[in-house]
């Protein structure tokens, strides 16, 4: 029996599907209830100074304590430097979430300080069960990445994804393609998956991405990449402050410490793109964060990130909540928006890009060897194995490192392009999700194959726009803008970010359905064969009576 065969029929063993609630696709995006407020615990702060001091340490310190005096009992039992600039404090002693955020308010108005804020607290953005290879294969899965037909132009070849999660394994599927990492929880260069309270998160994303070609097992997206895991999360989940080291630490950046702040050795494998499959419940980046992901696309390196799996709109979690990143929604087998889990984009922050994440139910497809298809399949660890284990889990997180997989495609074969350039690609060539909008789903499901046959983009030289008023009874009308070369325009106008039925044409009358909702149009321009299109939505408004 080959090692495949073997070591999925021990992961089928007792395996049951439990459905996740149902999830009607949203109408009205509303921002939903904030949620209750955590007990008391030890609260972390991110203080970022104005200048890298002689010790920045003692200066975070003395602010902290200074603002914690007049909040409460809190006490510093913590002082960790992060970057250059800016340090962790953790107060101990029944400080209460809302206590710390007066905390950070405090610090935030203090002399020599930048920015302050209440750290949070980061966890995998999984789900767990079901599928096979629907979501690599284009022979299997018609709504999967199709990387297969993409593998004649480009494996990823000499590009390095670090992938910021639990860590990784030693596995048949990854051995070959993983490279040093390093582990910023445990503060040394052993950055392996122990599977406690993660359930092999790291080492599942890390295998969609690059699990090597080897006509055993599993394959990822592009199986001629590098893995760097960098590990960030444990059993209880991970550190802002963690995070923030990794990334800076992942793309070259010194001055970093780890967990215990022992200083970060240099990372002599600079990454070409950053997985982030996690996310933590927070209604604003904080600027430390958003800092970190600046310089990452500063040096042109995407940050790829999920959306997170409450059925909610993601400007309510971070990272996907952050600027400059590339924000994944799941997709299922089917083709259509993973609404049993998958957070969605709204107006204020909408989604970049879908990706296979799995229905979140048990469904059938044909012409895969396991014949399921809710789920994605990919590395995992199996003792009676020898470590060749694979699972299938659901989750944003899934979604995430398929596209992360397509920027390595791309990455290989232009080394020049932008993260602009980059992000337009993916988007460009996507495949349209059912029944979903780019606000909600991103322009649509990430094709490598059409990907890799970019060479060229638009250039608009006009806006499109929409003209009329925005009245119940009264005509709207889009303007495409101007392009070059020549395009074809196609338009599909949305109410609250979601498809309205049958309303694909340039113009649009208001009726009573829209008033009290937002209106915009969804533009989609196409150029010659090479050239990525593009989708604009241009602001939205609100209907009058």
């Amino acid at each position: 029996m080959n090692r495949r065969a073997a070591a999925v029929a021990i992961v089928l063993t007792g395996l049951v599907f439990s459905p996740l609630p149902a999830y009607a696709a949203p109408t009205d995006l509303t921002t939903p209830a904030p949620p209750a407020a955590p007990s008391a615990d030890t609260q972390t702060i991110l203080v970022t100074l104005d200048h890298a001091g002689s010790d920045p340490e003692a200066s975070a310190q003395a602010a902290v304590a200074t603002a914690s005096q007049a909040v409460g009992d809190g006490q510093v039992t913590d002082v960790r430097r992060v970057t250059a600039t800016t340090v962790a404090v953790t107060l101990s002693g029944g400080v209460s979430a809302s206590e710390a955020d007066q905390v950070a308010a405090e610090v935030d108005d203090q002399r020599n300080v930048k920015a302050a804020s209440t750290a949070t607290r980061f966890y995998p953005a999984a789900t767990d069960w079901e599928a096979s290879l629907w979501n690599i294969n284009a022979a299997i899965g018609k709504y999967g990445v199709a990387a297969d037909q993409a593998w004649g132009v480009s494996t990823g070849a000499g590009v390095i994804v670090g992938v910021l999660d639990s860590g990784i394994v030693s596995h048949p599927d990854l051995d070959a393609n993983r490279i040093a990492g390093y582990d910023i929880v445990g503060a040394d260069a052993d950055p392996t998956d122990d599977g406690v309270g993660t359930e092999w998160h790291g080492s599942h994303v890390a295998g969609t991405i690059a699990a090597v070609k080897d006509n055993s097992g599993v394959v990822g997206v592009a199986p001629g990449a590098k893995i760097e895991p960098i590990r960030v999360l444990g059993a209880n989940g991970g550190s802002e402050a963690d995070v923030i080291a990794a990334i800076h630490w992942a793309i070259g950046d010194v001055g970093g410490t780890a967990s215990n702040g022992t200083p970060l050795p240099v990372n002599p494998n600079p990454v070409q793109v950053l997985n982030l499959s996690l996310g933590g419940e927070s209604p604003v980046c904080d600027a430390p964060l958003q800092d970190a992901i600046n310089s990452a696309v500063s040096k042109g390196i995407p940050v790829v990130v999920a959306a997170g799996n409450t059925s909610r709109p993601l400007f309510d979690f971070s990272p996907a909540n952050c600027a400059n990143v590339i924000r994944v929604v799941a997709s299922t087998y089917e083709g259509g928006p993973a609404t049993a889990y998958s957070n969605y984009g709204t107006y204020d922050a909408p989604a970049t890009i879908s990706a296979p994440g799995g229905s979140g139910y048990s469904t059938q497809c044909s012409g895969s060897a396991l014949n399921q298809c809710g789920g994605v399949l990919s590395t995992v660890t199996d003792a009676a194995a020898s470590g060749a284990g694979y699972d299938f889990m659901f989750g944003t997180s899934m979604a995430a490192p398929h596209v992360s997989g397509v920027l390595a495609l791309l990455r290989s074969i232009h080394p020049e392009w932008t993260v602009a350039q980059l992000t337009a690609a993916i988007r460009g060539s996507a495949i349209p999700v059912k029944g979903c909008s780019a606000v909600l789903c991103g322009t649509g499901i990430v094709n490598a194959a059409r990907a890799v046959s970019i060479n060229n983009f638009l250039t608009r030289t006009k806006a499109p726009s929409i003209s009329g008023k925005f009245k119940v009874g009264k005509t709207l009308k889009a303007k495409p803008g101007r392009w070059w070369p020549k395009v074809k325009v196609s338009y599909r106008w949305l109410r609250n970010g979601a498809p309205i039925s049958k309303a694909t044409k340039s113009k649009y009358k208001l009726t009573k359905k829209d008033k009290s909702r937002w209106v915009t149009v969804q533009i989609t321009v196409t150029g010659p064969a090479g050239f990525a299109s593009q989708v604009e939505v241009p602001n939205s408004h609100k209907v009058k009576r």
